[in-house]
Protein backbone atom coordinates (compact mmCIF):
# COMPACT_ATOMS: atom_id res chain seq x y z
CA UNK A 1 0.00 0.00 0.00
CA UNK A 2 3.07 2.22 0.78
CA UNK A 3 4.83 1.49 -2.43
CA UNK A 4 1.29 2.36 -4.01
CA UNK A 5 0.91 5.35 -2.88
CA UNK A 6 4.46 6.75 -3.47
CA UNK A 7 3.88 5.81 -6.83
CA UNK A 8 0.67 7.69 -7.18
CA UNK A 9 2.48 10.91 -5.40
CA UNK A 10 5.43 10.75 -8.43
CA UNK A 11 3.13 10.19 -11.10
CA UNK A 12 0.84 13.42 -10.00
CA UNK A 13 4.24 15.55 -9.63
CA UNK A 14 4.98 14.47 -12.86
CA UNK A 15 1.78 15.21 -14.33
CA UNK A 16 2.31 18.65 -12.69
CA UNK A 17 3.30 21.08 -15.77
CA UNK A 18 6.23 23.12 -14.02
CA UNK A 19 6.00 26.87 -14.16
CA UNK A 20 8.05 28.78 -16.64
CA UNK A 21 11.37 30.06 -16.11
CA UNK A 22 11.30 33.52 -15.12
CA UNK A 23 14.22 36.39 -15.22
CA UNK A 24 14.62 39.88 -14.46
CA UNK A 25 17.17 42.02 -12.86
CA UNK A 26 16.98 44.67 -10.36
CA UNK A 27 19.19 47.19 -7.89
CA UNK A 28 19.17 47.98 -4.35
CA UNK A 29 19.93 50.25 -1.89
CA UNK A 30 21.33 49.57 2.05
CA UNK A 31 17.91 49.87 4.30
CA UNK A 32 15.62 49.37 1.16
CA UNK A 33 13.57 46.25 0.51
CA UNK A 34 13.05 45.25 -3.33
CA UNK A 35 10.11 43.59 -4.67
CA UNK A 36 8.85 42.00 -8.26
CA UNK A 37 5.87 40.09 -8.68
CA UNK A 38 5.97 36.73 -10.70
CA UNK A 39 4.33 34.08 -11.77
CA UNK A 40 0.28 33.99 -9.74
CA UNK A 41 0.54 36.26 -7.74
CA UNK A 42 3.40 35.75 -5.85
CA UNK A 43 6.65 37.84 -4.91
CA UNK A 44 10.24 37.60 -4.52
CA UNK A 45 11.75 39.85 -2.45
CA UNK A 46 15.20 41.10 -0.96
CA UNK A 47 13.93 41.96 2.32
CA UNK A 48 16.19 44.72 4.00
CA UNK A 49 17.66 43.73 7.89
CA UNK A 50 16.36 45.92 10.28
CA UNK A 51 19.07 44.78 12.53
CA UNK A 52 21.73 47.05 12.55
CA UNK A 53 24.27 44.64 13.05
CA UNK A 54 23.73 42.46 10.52
CA UNK A 55 23.08 44.82 7.47
CA UNK A 56 21.85 43.22 4.12
CA UNK A 57 18.94 41.53 2.92
CA UNK A 58 17.77 38.16 3.10
CA UNK A 59 15.70 36.55 -0.44
CA UNK A 60 12.20 35.87 0.19
CA UNK A 61 9.34 34.67 -1.58
CA UNK A 62 5.63 35.30 -0.70
CA UNK A 63 2.39 35.03 -1.77
CA UNK A 64 0.95 38.59 -2.69
CA UNK A 65 -1.92 38.18 -0.54
CA UNK A 66 -1.03 36.49 2.10
CA UNK A 67 -1.39 38.24 5.61
CA UNK A 68 0.33 35.64 7.81
CA UNK A 69 3.83 37.33 8.47
CA UNK A 70 5.42 33.73 9.11
CA UNK A 71 4.19 32.27 5.19
CA UNK A 72 7.83 32.08 3.53
CA UNK A 73 8.39 29.74 0.66
CA UNK A 74 12.45 29.88 1.15
CA UNK A 75 13.30 28.97 4.17
CA UNK A 76 11.27 25.82 4.13
CA UNK A 77 12.74 24.25 0.82
CA UNK A 78 16.79 25.70 1.01
CA UNK A 79 18.77 23.75 4.02
CA UNK A 80 20.84 24.13 5.86
CA UNK A 81 17.78 25.74 8.21
CA UNK A 82 20.29 26.52 10.99
CA UNK A 83 23.43 28.70 11.09
CA UNK A 84 24.47 30.18 7.37
CA UNK A 85 22.11 29.72 4.60
CA UNK A 86 22.45 31.21 0.77
CA UNK A 87 19.69 33.30 1.42
CA UNK A 88 21.61 35.38 3.51
CA UNK A 89 23.23 38.82 1.92
CA UNK A 90 23.43 39.98 5.13
CA UNK A 91 27.00 40.66 7.21
CA UNK A 92 26.20 37.58 9.31
CA UNK A 93 27.90 34.37 10.94
CA UNK A 94 31.15 36.35 11.41
CA UNK A 95 31.01 36.88 7.43
CA UNK A 96 32.25 40.77 5.71
CA UNK A 97 30.43 42.40 3.37
CA UNK A 98 33.29 42.12 1.04
CA UNK A 99 32.99 38.03 1.41
CA UNK A 100 29.08 38.18 1.52
CA UNK A 101 29.33 39.80 -2.17
CA UNK A 102 31.79 37.22 -3.24
CA UNK A 103 29.80 34.68 -2.57
CA UNK A 104 27.99 34.85 -6.21
CA UNK A 105 25.85 33.20 -7.37
CA UNK A 106 23.04 32.22 -4.72
CA UNK A 107 21.31 29.62 -5.40
CA UNK A 108 17.97 28.59 -3.15
CA UNK A 109 14.89 26.18 -3.84
CA UNK A 110 11.41 27.16 -2.90
CA UNK A 111 8.08 25.50 -2.59
CA UNK A 112 5.95 25.67 -5.46
CA UNK A 113 2.59 26.50 -4.62
CA UNK A 114 2.11 28.32 -1.26
CA UNK A 115 -0.69 25.87 -0.43
CA UNK A 116 1.76 23.07 0.49
CA UNK A 117 3.93 25.89 3.30
CA UNK A 118 1.94 24.53 5.84
CA UNK A 119 2.68 20.91 5.91
CA UNK A 120 6.34 21.84 4.69
CA UNK A 121 7.24 24.40 8.07
CA UNK A 122 5.89 21.29 10.17
CA UNK A 123 7.58 19.01 8.65
CA UNK A 124 11.19 21.12 9.07
CA UNK A 125 9.96 22.23 12.47
CA UNK A 126 10.17 18.56 13.31
CA UNK A 127 13.36 17.91 11.45
CA UNK A 128 15.11 20.95 13.69
CA UNK A 129 13.81 19.91 17.05
CA UNK A 130 13.96 15.96 16.28
CA UNK A 131 14.02 14.29 20.06
CA UNK A 132 10.98 16.22 20.78
CA UNK A 133 9.03 13.31 18.12
CA UNK A 134 9.36 10.05 17.81
CA UNK A 135 11.99 8.07 15.18
CA UNK A 136 8.08 7.35 13.03
CA UNK A 137 7.32 11.31 13.00
CA UNK A 138 10.59 12.07 12.06
CA UNK A 139 10.62 9.79 9.03
CA UNK A 140 7.21 10.68 7.92
CA UNK A 141 8.26 14.75 8.29
CA UNK A 142 11.80 13.81 6.15
CA UNK A 143 9.18 11.85 3.46
CA UNK A 144 6.85 14.87 3.83
CA UNK A 145 9.24 17.24 2.84
CA UNK A 146 10.72 15.32 -0.10
CA UNK A 147 7.50 15.33 -1.46
CA UNK A 148 6.63 18.78 -1.13
CA UNK A 149 7.06 20.46 -5.25
CA UNK A 150 9.71 23.07 -5.38
CA UNK A 151 11.44 25.19 -7.84
CA UNK A 152 14.92 26.21 -8.11
CA UNK A 153 16.04 30.11 -7.87
CA UNK A 154 19.15 32.01 -8.57
CA UNK A 155 20.44 35.32 -7.61
CA UNK A 156 23.79 36.49 -9.29
CA UNK A 157 25.04 39.94 -8.22
CA UNK A 158 26.24 41.36 -10.98
CA UNK A 159 27.90 44.83 -9.66
CA UNK A 160 28.09 46.28 -5.67
CA UNK A 161 28.97 48.40 -3.86
CA UNK A 162 30.51 49.01 -1.20
CA UNK A 163 30.75 51.59 2.16
CA UNK A 164 31.73 52.27 5.53
CA UNK A 165 29.41 51.27 8.45
CA UNK A 166 29.60 51.93 12.44
CA UNK A 167 28.09 48.64 13.45
CA UNK A 168 29.88 46.42 11.19
CA UNK A 169 33.14 48.34 9.62
CA UNK A 170 32.06 48.14 6.18
CA UNK A 171 28.32 47.19 4.49
CA UNK A 172 26.64 46.71 1.00
CA UNK A 173 25.49 49.79 -0.15
CA UNK A 174 23.96 49.13 -3.22
CA UNK A 175 23.31 45.48 -5.33
CA UNK A 176 22.86 45.34 -9.04
CA UNK A 177 21.23 41.77 -9.42
CA UNK A 178 19.82 39.04 -11.56
CA UNK A 179 17.49 36.48 -10.77
CA UNK A 180 16.22 33.46 -12.59
CA UNK A 181 12.91 31.39 -10.42
CA UNK A 182 11.34 28.24 -11.21
CA UNK A 183 14.64 26.24 -12.59
CA UNK A 184 13.38 22.83 -12.74
CA UNK A 185 14.09 21.48 -9.74
CA UNK A 186 16.76 18.59 -8.29
CA UNK A 187 13.64 16.92 -5.95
Amino acid sequence: MTLLLTLLLLVQQAATPAPPVVKFAGEVSYGETFEREFGSGLLFRLSASQDPQTPGWTIELRPKNETRPEVELVWVATPPYRFFNPRYLEISYGYSAREIVAMNERAFSFVRDPRDYDRAAEAVRTLLWPYTFSEEQVKRAEETLNQVPTCQGVLRIVDHRLGPDPQTSERIEWLKFEVELCRPSER
